[in-house]
């Protein structure tokens, strides 16, 4: 191998320096004899190199006997063989057991080895032979020379390692190392550096030594100044400082956000521009504007000239011990509403902009929120006994308001009633004439009360009462009345005949009675009297309109009663007629014509007060009292029910199966076709829905109510279970309309399959639903019918099919061909889509309860025509 030719080179180039060595020797006289020299033959291969190499399987064997001669005055004893022209005389006798000195080296490999033998033999009596031949410390330094190569020989070629030092490779072309990674040098002894330091520093003992400006194991990596003062971290030589530090280094103090660009930084600390603020100078909001106050919410807006991440809003009474709240809007929200405050508080408003988690100075408000009563009170018609109290809505979401009256003259005096949410209005009656009155309104909610609103006035002079003719003759009438309970200056009597002449009388405040003359006879006459006092003046007062009698509450229903009564002797033009719930609605109608007052959905008393017009004049009042009947139907199992109960719109509603409240169902109520009270269980009008569906899905009902829809069988079965009904089938296609109705129709228990049946035909569209009859449900995944076929799968619709339909109103929309469309065999045959198709249904006995609601409708005219008068 590489190696082992390697050595004998070696040994070849050593064993020639020896022969030239010794022959020097020779020459010098100090070598007397070469004992013995043996060099064993070696075969050359027969190739034209000049070199002769020892064959790979043969051993080179060098041995070398040195026969050092010193001068005989030296009396040294050597065991050399004497030259023949040389007489030597030895000292003394060298011990016989003297060993001799012979050191051998051996490769590992002992049939291919180089094998160097040297035995010196020198007296011990040499050490006397110093002064005479000083040549001998030459040769012996020269042999130490020897010894020294030979051992770093024998430390490189014995161990096993070859010639190199260190685990590599040799080569026989150039007899060099070629080293391993990590190591360098002739035999690669040298430990090298990584990437041989980037030739940014200097590789000392494996390990690079960085010039000025580089780190790391190989240099490669750029330092920092000052290794930015342990404030940040080194990346690509650049410092990248931790927060509150900066410059090349780190070493000097930043402020936050460079302070907005709105300020210097000094130290660390922002020193702000004018009209900033802040540790970053940020700009804080401005221009805080309230633009919206009610009881429970204060709307705000402001504005800003730069973008923050949000802005924080704080709120808190200004009361003491008022909790401080907050909420957050974004930051590029500008308004805001701060809801669920209190009524009649004021708070301390706050708007913070928030910045990379840092707030601005606030920009703050003092807002009072309103009282939950903002209602405009005012009190009109005022009357000598009556007035009407009005007010504007709350603002706020409140329970209801509290009207307290009374006179003023005595606080103890007070009359209180609770109105709801939406009244607005409160008619006061009872009052005493030429007294003064304090209305109080405040508005309730969760048992708090607002601050009241206050509102006072007096009401008017009362008119004497019953003015009564005692005597009349050709030229006078003798008039008597009743004085007012006001305190009068005086009574004014104005009468006016009939071809217009207009004439006062003044009498007294505690006149009783006056005689009007110089009337003109056979003259009709109209007279009144009024109270005055001052500048005020009461009603004026004609003789007495007789008020109606016996009022009469009769065939009280649901929503109406007949109201009877006696109508007055005299001639009027109207009646007012008032009406109050016990809830405290209170209704004034001001016409004579009564229009369904009563609208209840449980029993309700009713109060009614009746007064009769004419002209100027009024009656004296009249009352009843009657109680409503409430709903006819609480739980409506059907539509009908609904309908009877007075919801006569077409839409949702919500029925009760078999009347149970437990069992709600909503369904679409048709209130409109043939008297109304159908619940349609089927619609197609549009073709958006897929009816091509499984039988869970029919069973269940799918859909949009007021689309397209499925009621479901299990619906239909509970419906019809619980009583008989009719069926009515709706058809309409590009203006043509026609229907076929049956007065039987029942869906059987789940175990029959949903079985149909149907009764007799009427209509215009033609029987096609009997060949259905007794038939159960049928869907692509539960095949029920008698054909040969799948007839849903066959024609992608579902129903009671037999073999297989003349009705396929669940069939695909808009398809024309053969039994696959929207089907009414009779109407537009099996290759027509229909447009337009509801099946609904009803109560068979629906006529009958149908003629009681036209009875109630006659009822309610009746009611109107006698309010009349």
């Amino acid at each position: 191998n590489a190696v082992t030719l390697n050595w004998i080179k070696q040994g070849f180039v050593l064993g020639c320096l020896t022969v030239v060595l010794l022959l020097h020797l020779s020459t010098a006289g100090l070598v007397k004899k070469v004992i013995r020299h043996r060099r064993e033959a070696l075969m050359p291969k027969k190739t034209q190199e000049n070199l002769t190499l020892p064959h790979p399987d043969q051993p080179v064997v060098f041995n070398h006997v040195y026969n050092i001669n010193v001068p005989s005055t030296s009396l040294c004893s050597v065991d050399l063989d004497s030259p023949g022209s040389a007489d030597l005389k030895h000292k003394s006798a060298a011990p016989a057991d003297m060993p001799s000195t012979e050191h051998m080296d051996h490769t590992l490999d002992g049939e291919n080895q180089i094998v160097f033998t040297h035995r010196i033999n020198i007296p011990k009596q040499a050490c006397g032979c110093e002064h005479q031949l000083p040549d001998i410390k030459d040769i012996l330094s020269r042999l130490e020379m020897l010894e020294s190569e030979l051992s770093s020989l024998r430390e490189q070629c014995g161990s096993g390692a070859g010639c190199c030092g260190a685990p590599v490779t040799g080569t026989t072309e150039t007899c060099s190392c070629v080293c391993e990674a990590g190591w360098k040098g002739p035999n690669c002894t040298e430990p090298e550096c990584p990437n041989d330091c980037q030739d940014q520093g200097r590789c000392v003992d494996g390990r690079c030594e960085c010039f000025e400006g580089y780190s790391g194991e190989d240099c490669s990596k750029l330092t920092c100044p000052k290794n930015c003062n342990e404030r940040g971290h080194c990346f690509n030589g650049k410092c990248i400082c931790d927060p509150g530090f900066e410059g090349e280094d780190c070493s000097i103090l930043s402020c936050p956000d460079n302070c907005s660009n709105r300020g210097q930084c000094v130290n660390g600390e922002c020193v702000c521009d004018i009209g900033y603020e802040g540790e970053d100078c940020m700009s804080p909001p401005k221009d805080l504007n309230v633009v919206e106050v009610t009881p429970e919410s204060v709307g705000l807006s402001w504005e800003n000239e730069m973008r923050v991440t949000e802005y924080l809003i704080t709120y808190v009474p200004t009361r003491p011990g008022g909790l401080e709240l907050d909420m957050r809007v974004p930051g590029d929200q500008k308004l805001a509403t701060i809801q669920e405050l209190e009524p009649g508080i004021e708070y301390l408003i706050s708007v913070y902009a928030i910045l990379s988690n840092k707030r601005s100075v606030p920009v703050t408000a003092r807002v009072a929120t309103r009282e939950l009563t903002s209602l405009g009170v005012d009190v009109r018609d005022v009357t000598d006994t009556t007035a009407l109290v009005t007010w504007f809505q709350p603002v706020a979401d409140v329970d209801g308001v509290s009207i307290s009256y009374g006179p003023s003259s005595d606080p103890a005096d007070r009359t209180v009633v609770d109105m709801s949410s939406t009244d607005t209005q409160y008619h006061l009656g009872g009052l005493s004439p030429d007294t003064q009155y304090e209305v109080t309104l405040t508005a309730r909610k969760a048992g708090r009360s607002s601050a009241p609103v206050y509102e006072s006035f007096v009401t008017d002079l009362d008119a004497p009462t019953d003015l009564q003719t005692v005597e009349l003759t050709d030229e006078s009438i003798t008039l008597e009345w009743r004085n007012s309970r006001a305190e009068l200056d005086s009574y004014r009597l104005v009468y006016v005949s009939a071809d217009g002449h207009r004439a006062e009388d003044v009498v007294p405040g505690g006149a009783e009675s006056h005689t009007l003359r110089g009337l003109t006879p056979g003259m009709l006459y109209t007279i009144s009297i009024s109270a005055e006092r001052g500048r005020r003046t009461s009603i004026p007062l004609s003789p007495d309109v007789d008020a109606p009698q016996h009022l009469t509450a009769s065939n009280i229903q649901t929503e109406n009663a007949m109201l009877t009564w006696r109508r007055p002797r005299a001639d009027i033009t109207g009646y007012i007629l008032t009406y109050e719930s016990s809830s405290g609605l209170t209704r004034v109608s001001p016409d004579p014509v009564l229009s369904t007052p009563f609208n209840s959905d449980a029993s309700t008393e009713y109060s009614v007060r009746l007064q009769a017009l004419a002209g100027p004049k009024r009656s004296r009042v009249i009352s009843t009292v009657f109680t409503t009947t409430g709903v006819l139907y609480r739980h409506p199992r059907d539509c009908s029910q609904a309908l009877l109960n007075g919801d006569t719109s077409s839409g949702l509603y919500t029925i009760y199966v078999s009347g149970d409240e437990s069992q709600p169902l909503q369904v679409y109520c048709d209130m409109s076709t043939d008297g109304g009270g159908w619940i349609v269980f089927l619609r197609r009008q549009s073709g958006r829905l897929e009816f091509f569906r499984n039988w869970k899905n029919y069973t269940a009902g799918f859909g949009d109510m007021n689309d397209e829809f499925w009621l479901g069988l299990s619906n239909l079965h509970k419906i019809t279970a619980g009583g008989q009904y009719e069926l009515r089938v709706d058809l309409r296609d590009k203006g043509e309309a026609a229907y076929a109705q049956y007065d039987k129709f029942s869906v059987s228990e789940p175990r029959t399959r949903y079985k149909v049946h149907v009764g007799g035909y009427s209509g215009t569209a033609g029987d096609s639903m009997t060949y259905h009859h007794g038939r159960p449900f049928s869907t692509y995944d539960h095949d029920n019918d008698i054909a040969v076929t799948n007839c849903a799968l066959s024609y992608k619709g579902a129903f009671w099919y037999k073999n297989c339909h003349r009705v396929n109103l669940m069939g695909r929309y808009g398809d024309n061909s053969h039994s696959k469309g929207v089907n009414w065999f009779h109407w537009k045959g099996h290759e027509h889509s229909i447009e337009f198709a509801e099946m609904k249904i009803r109560p068979s006995n629906f006529r009958n309860l149908e003629g009681r609601r036209k009875r109630k409708n006659t009822l309610k005219h009746r009611t109107a025509w006698w309010s009349s008068g």
